[in-house]
């Protein structure tokens, strides 16, 4: 069994990986699947950086989603449990249902809480957007703010 779980390093989102690694420890043959989208909108950027070369832009890029996984990778790694991570680029929900296709994974547990502002669009309207939308076969968990 795989569980896909979109990481923004939210606090929901957070409590979404704890979530899903309780349900890994449980079930050896279980793994995590941990997904960050990225995309130029959520970079929280200077106004005029959509000017820089997109080679600059690449590499914020994977400076935020390095930063949102930290925490989780090691909360993976000490919990000694099988999970692989992934970054990805473009829209929220529909990138994270291509990655619950391609991974042909049985549950997505994420926050509904995004970061807050414009970034906590990412996962605050993608948890609801992916619950709408995705064609994946399986159950979607979502993890409030509380």
């Amino acid at each position: 069994m795989k569980i896909l779980v979109p990481v923004d390093g939210s606090p929901a989102s957070i409590r979404a990986v704890k979530l899903a690694v309780d349900q890994v420890k449980a079930l050896p043959e279980a793994s995590l699947v941990l997904v960050n989208v990225q995309n130029f909108s959520g970079l929280s950027l200077p106004e005029g950086a959509e000017i820089m070369p997109s080679a600059w832009i690449q590499q914020e890029e994977q400076r935020a989603a390095d930063e949102a996984l930290k925490d989780v990778v090691a909360t993976c790694r000490e919990a000694g449990i099988s999970y692989v991570t992934r970054t990805e680029r473009g829209g929220v929900a529909p990138t994270i249902d291509r990655v619950a296709r391609d991974e042909h994974v049985q549950h997505i547990f994420m926050g509904t809480r995004g970061l807050g502002g414009v970034r906590g669009l990412l996962l605050g309207v993608g948890g609801y957007s992916v619950a709408a939308s995705s064609r994946c076969t399986g159950d979607a968990c979502e993890i409030g703010s509380s």
